[in-house]
C-alpha cells in the first residue's frame, strides 16, 4: 500500500504556531485569577488572542488522518496512534504523577496506592492537568475509522455527509445553547447531536477546511468571524467580569461560538497564507519541519519548565515581562530539550 504522503507545509507552520499558542496560554495562566486591573485585562487579551491553539490541534488531526487508508489499514493506524501518542502519555502521566507527589506535593503516595486509585489519576490526568488533551484526542481516534469509510465525493460540499453533520453540531451543540445562556431559556441536553460529540466535530472541521477550496469573499467573511469571535471572549469576557466581580465564562469553552470562529478564522489564513518564502529555500523548510516534529514534544514538557522557573528563579507570573518574553524562552528550551531527546536511543521515544 502507498506510504507516501505529500508534504503540506501549512500543516506544519500550524502545527507550530499552535503549539507555541498552547505555551503562551498557560504562561498566562494568571489570567484565571481576576482582578480589576490592567494587568488582568491585558492577561485576557492574550488568552483571546491564543484560544485557538487546542481547535486547531484537533483540526489537524482530522486534515492529516481521514485519509489514513489511503497509506495503510486501520490495524497499522492503530498501531502508530498507540506509539507515537498513547505510549508517550502514559509515560509522562506516570512522570507528571511523580512530579506532583515529589516536587510541588500536589498529591500523596496515598493518591495512588491502590491499582484503583493509579488508574484513576492516569485517565483523569491528576499528575499534570494539561494532559486532558489526551483522553479527548484518543476518543476522536477511535471515531476515525468509521468516519474514513465515507466515500470522499459523499463527504464534503452542500449535499456532503460531514457538511451536515458539522452544522446540525454547532446549531444544536453550540448556537442555540449558547443563545439560551444568553437569554435565560433553560436548554434540554437531550436535544444536543450525538453523532460528532465532544471534539469530534473539530476533527470534522479541520478535514473540511482542508479539502475545500475556499473563495476569496467567503474567507473575508470567515476572518470576520475570527475578528468577531475575538471580539466576543476578550471584550465581552473583561465587560462581564467586571460588572460581577469574577472571571465571567458566558464565552469560553473551546466548543463555543467564539472558539468555532477563531479556530477556523485562524486555519483558513494559514491555508491561504504566502508562504512562498519558506518553500523556495530547502533549509527554510527543513528548520519548519524539525520545529514541528517538536512540538508534540513541547507540548509534553513545556509546563514543568513553567513551573521550575516560577518557583526557582522568584518570577512574578503576573507579571507583563514574564507572560510575553517567558513564553518565547519557555517554548524555545522545550523545542531544544526535546530535539535532543529525539536524537538519544531508546528514550526518543517519549517524545516521537
Amino acid at each position: 500500500m502507498e506510504n507516501n504522503k505529500k508534504y503540506i507545509l501549512y500543516f506544519d507552520l500550524l502545527n507550530i504556531f499552535a503549539c507555541f499558542a498552547v505555551v503562551a496560554l498557560h504562561v498566562n495562566g494568571a489570567v484565571h485569577t481576576f482582578a480589576k486591573t490592567r494587568n488582568w485585562v491585558s492577561c485576557m487579551f492574550i488568552e483571546a488572542l491564543f484560544y485557538f491553539a487546542v481547535p486547531v490541534f484537533f483540526m489537524l488531526t482530522g486534515a492529516t488522518l481521514m485519509n489514513y487508508r489511503k497509506r495503510y489499514d486501520t490495524g497499522a493506524f492503530f498501531k502508530k496512534r498507540i506509539f507515537k501518542t498513547f505510549v508517550p502519555f502514559m509515560i509522562w502521566s506516570i512522570i507528571g504523577i511523580c512530579w506532583s507527589i515529589f516536587y510541588t506535593k500536589g498529591m500523596k503516595i496515598s493518591d495512588i496506592n491502590t491499582p484503583a486509585k493509579f488508574i484513576s489519576a492516569v485517565i483523569n490526568c491528576k499528575g499534570m492537568g494539561i494532559y486532558w488533551f489526551f483522553p479527548a484526542l484518543f476518543s476522536v481516534y477511535l471515531t476515525i475509522p468509521l468516519f474514513s469509510l465515507v466515500d470522499e465525493d459523499k463527504r464534503i460540499g452542500k449535499k456532503g455527509i460531514f457538511t451536515y453533520l458539522i452544522l446540525v453540531y454547532i446549531v444544536l451543540n453550540v448556537l442555540l445553547p449558547f443563545v439560551c445562556r444568553l437569554t435565560g431559556i433553560q436548554w434540554n441536553s437531550a436535544l444536543n447531536a450525538v453523532s460528532c460529540g465532544g471534539y469530534v466535530v473539530w476533527f470534522l472541521i479541520g478535514y473540511l477546511l482542508a479539502n475545500t477550496d475556499i473563495n476569496k469573499k467567503f474567507r473575508i467573511l470567515i476572518y470576520i468571524l475570527g475578528l468577531l469571535g475575538f471580539f466576543m471572549y476578550f471584550y465581552l469576557t473583561v465587560q462581564n467580569s467586571f460588572k460581577t466581580g469574577r472571571f465571567d465564562k458566558t464565552y469560553a469553552g473551546y466548543m463555543n461560538i467564539p472558539a468555532i470562529f477563531m479556530g477556523t478564522a485562524v486555519f483558513v489564513l494559514f491555508k491561504y497564507g504566502k508562504w512562498n518564502l519558506i518553500e523556495r529555500h530547502e533549509k527554510a523548510v527543513r528548520i519548519v519541519r524539525n520545529l514541528s516534529s517538536a512540538s508534540f514534544g513541547a507540548y509534553l514538557i513545556h509546563y514543568y519548565l513553567k513551573y521550575f522557573s516560577i518557583r526557582h528563579f522568584g518570577i512574578d507570573p503576573r507579571s507583563t515581562l514574564y507572560r510575553i518574553v517567558g513564553t518565547f524562552i519557555i517554548y524555545g528550551l522545550s523545542v531544544i530539550i526535546v530535539r535532543v531527546i529525539q536524537k538519544i536511543p531508546v528514550i526518543r521515544k517519549m517524545v516521537p
